[in-house]
């Protein structure tokens, strides 16, 4: 098998080999965790050589950070394309809510992986400046701050409570359900119908606290 990953590497064009080997460390720090895999760990389970892998990556640290930066560029995108419907979207702060959890869930289910890299690693004095680094992209509490506000200023829901309050909260409660992805990598089964009534669960309890 990785005879043949050796082969379909020589057609392969740089940035898919690239892809590759990302996608080859994401398996093997989720199972084993950054500081237990090696540069070649990597190679032998990509079926390539380790220069190869040093060919793309200076170390293993650059390999996690480039997968957290792919994350969070995605994420980013996201949240442009919410920010970019605002106005429309406001008009029902309930419906949208649901569906940006629903998108959180899905979001997780596809990353699952490195959610659970990002987990193990937390506490990782090496990747700490990754961390820091990752704690500043603040996008998505911005664009639901200003979701919020403008929910406000439309008479939607309350107005006594800071918009950055609500959308703290809002991240916060919406943890419970990414988390669930850990437990799909440990082989829980979780049907996506409960996590559609877990999250209105906990939109139906958010909203009774800030609705009008």
């Amino acid at each position: 098998m990785r005879k043949n990953k050796k082969e379909e590497h020589k057609w392969l064009k740089k940035e898919e080999r690239k892809e590759r080997i990302l996608r080859t460390a994401i398996e093997l720090f989720s199972k084993k965790g950054v500081a237990y895999t090696t540069m070649k760990d990597i190679a032998e389970e990509e079926g390539v050589s380790e220069a190869l892998v040093y060919k793309y990556f200076r170390n293993k640290t650059e390999i996690f950070e480039t997968i957290i930066k792919t994350g969070i560029e995605l994420s980013n995108k996201m949240w442009t394309q919410f920010g970019e419907k605002i106005d429309e979207l406001s008009e029902n702060p309930y419906e949208t809510l649901y569906k940006v959890s629903l998108e959180f869930w899905n979001f997780a289910l596809k990353f699952r992986k490195i959610l659970l890299i990002l987990y193990k690693e937390f506490h990782n004095p090496e990747l700490r400046p990754i961390f820091e680094e990752l704690a500043q992209s603040t996008i998505a509490l911005e664009k639901l701050t200003e979701f919020f506000r403008i929910c406000q200023e439309k008479g939607k829901i309350r107005q006594d409570v800071r918009a950055k309050t609500l959308a703290f909260l809002f991240i916060s409660s919406s943890r419970p359900v990414l988390g669930a992805t850990g437990y799909l990598e440990k082989g829980f089964k979780i049907e996506n119908n409960e996590i559609e009534e877990n999250i209105r669960e906990i939109l139906t309890i958010l909203f009774e606290g800030i609705k009008k």
